[in-house]
């Protein structure tokens, strides 16, 4: 039956979400810079794995894209393909694919993903993405312009054995260019971005209730907070992350991080935050975050992929998620050594719901 349910992962690691409290980190050895773009493949059945490709255009759209493999789907090695293209008028491009096993090969000793006409790879210092499969391609390089990240170890333990959920931000920040195209359509891409990694031993919904998180890339930084919320029978903790970085600086992140939520928006599912306040002071500098009017980007079912049979098997047995992905106005403030700077610019925020 796992094995049934298990295809409802491949669009929840599309939420790009992480984040956890620094003792949530500890009790393993840390994550090798190494294990950062490398497949890990599995044969526990609860297994999922996923690299994500994000970016802000300079001219006010976003790009969103995830490749991603679990064998806890009705065969081994489920791989599938989601990209997502915000213009900036307004209209969305997108496109899921569900992909053969067969037709899916990542290497094991460097950062080299394939799935079917999709590639994901590592050239030298910048990472590169080929989509030309679908009715959204693309053709995305992004240049770090920060060294990778990782909270802590890199390792979420789940309490429970030594099941993990593994983060790297393989570059948390850089400068991306490329092309999207669609319905005819060609796009040229010049932003900032970032690229990660996730990879697990136990399906998210069996441990958490919902995630959350905020991206917003500045011209001058950016900044990452993510959220998860545990189930009771993982004692229901809420486990924080807020990550900050500039050009050719070390990422510098807190778990103290202080989250007040102002507006909710009722669905016919779940309700969820359209307007929320954050703060949290980060070495010795201080970040007030206010992120307003949320609206709809996309609200994306993440059983899409499954058949009928499989989509009502889950919902009755396990759980309903359910993925709300939010344009948000955000204005970041920081105070350094009493000196204040104010951005104001877009962001994106992803909720992810398996239950209220």
């Amino acid at each position: 039956m796992r094995r049934v349910i298990g295809t409802i992962v491949l669009l929840l690691a599309a939420a790009g979400l992480a984040g956890a409290a620094v003792s949530q980190f500890s009790g393993q050895p840390a994550l090798n810079p190494s294990e950062a773009g490398r497949w890990h493949p599995m044969s526990d059945e609860t297994y999922m794995e996923s690299w994500s490709f994000h970016a802000r255009a300079d001219d006010g759209g976003f790009f969103f894209a995830v490749v991603l493999v679990s064998n806890a789907g009705l065969y081994d090695n489920n791989p599938g393909i989601n990209v997502s293209y915000y213009a900036p008028n307004g209209r969305i491009y997108s496109n899921e694919l569900r992909i053969d096993n067969s037709r899916f090969q990542a290497a094991t000793d460097r950062f080299d993903v394939h799935a079917g006409k999709a590639r994901f790879w590592q050239d030298g210092r910048d990472y590169r993405l080929s989509i030309q499969e679908g009715k959204v391609t693309a053709e995305m390089t992004l240049t770090p312009t920060a060294p990778l990240w990782r909270n802590g170890t890199g390792r979420l333990l789940l309490g429970k054995n030594n099941d993990t959920w593994n983060w790297l931000m393989t570059a948390p920040r850089g400068r991306v260019s490329g092309t999207v195209a669609s319905d005819g359509q060609t796009f040229q891409v010049t932003g900032t971005g970032y690229t990660d990694h996730c990879w697990s031993n136990e399906a998210y919904f069996s441990f958490s209730k919902n995630w959350f998180s905020l991206h917003v890339s500045t011209p001058v930084r950016t900044v990452d907070f993510h959220q998860i919320v545990k189930l009771q029978k993982r004692g229901a903790e809420i486990v924080r992350s807020l990550m900050a970085v500039r050009d050719g600086q070390q990422p510098r992140h807190t778990d103290a991080v202080d989250l007040e939520i102002l507006q909710w928006q009722a669905t016919k599912k779940y309700r969820h935050p359209v307007a929320f306040n954050l703060h949290g002071r980060i070495d010795d500098t201080e970040y007030f975050v206010e992120a307003r009017n949320g609206r709809y980007g996309e609200t994306i079912d993440p059983l899409g992929p499954c058949s009928y049979v499989e989509q009502k098997i889950v919902r009755l047995l396990v759980a309903d998620p359910m993925l709300y992905r939010l344009r948000m106005d955000t204005t970041i403030r920081t105070v350094k050594n009493g000196v204040t700077e104010t951005e104001t610019f877009p962001g994106i925020a992803n909720l992810l719901f398996f239950e209220q």
